[in-house]
């Protein structure tokens, strides 16, 4: 896949994460009508069908990282596009390891630019930076075993 079909289901994948989280309904065939209206190939729908899966099954985590990082903000108050980019950078920051970090970073800051406020990209980089830090962190503490 290259970079503008992944940048492209990565836009398609944070506007339905959006609509989930303004439409508080299942959405579940919404990635069927965007695979049919969107010129999309089998590897975007399955990296949109990963996305939307993971951030539902790891929600929990991610809504605790961006707590731990949104300084002075609580989730239910923050702008909902930000929101929805966020949990799709924290998801891939952490579950995808197929995407590099620093990429994943760039393109959420760059949705935050199109899509939401002219600060929302500085925050969003904030905040994605920091999940970045920590996945080093605990990168470091897996213990080495040592030989007897």
């Amino acid at each position: 896949m290259d970079r503008k079909t992944r940048q492209g289901s990565r836009i398609c994948a944070m506007q339905i994460l959006y609509s989930r989280e303004t439409g508080g309904e299942d959405l579940s065939g919404t990635q069927d009508i965007a695979m049919e209206v969107l010129p999309l190939e089998e590897a975007d729908g399955e990296y949109m069908d990963s996305v939307l899966k993971g951030v539902a099954e790891h929600l929990e985590e991610i809504d605790a990282a961006i707590s731990r990082y949104a300084v002075g903000w609580k989730i239910d108050r923050l702008p909902k596009v930000d929101l929805s980019i966020l949990r799709l950078g924290i998801f891939e920051i952490f579950w995808r390891d197929d995407i590099p970090d620093k990429a994943t970073i760039n393109e959420c800051v760059e949705m935050a630019k199109s899509y939401s406020t002219p600060d929302s990209g500085s925050y969003i980089n904030g905040i994605l930076s920091s999940c970045l830090k920590e996945k080093g962190a605990a990168a470091e503490e897996v213990p080495v075993s040592e030989e007897e």
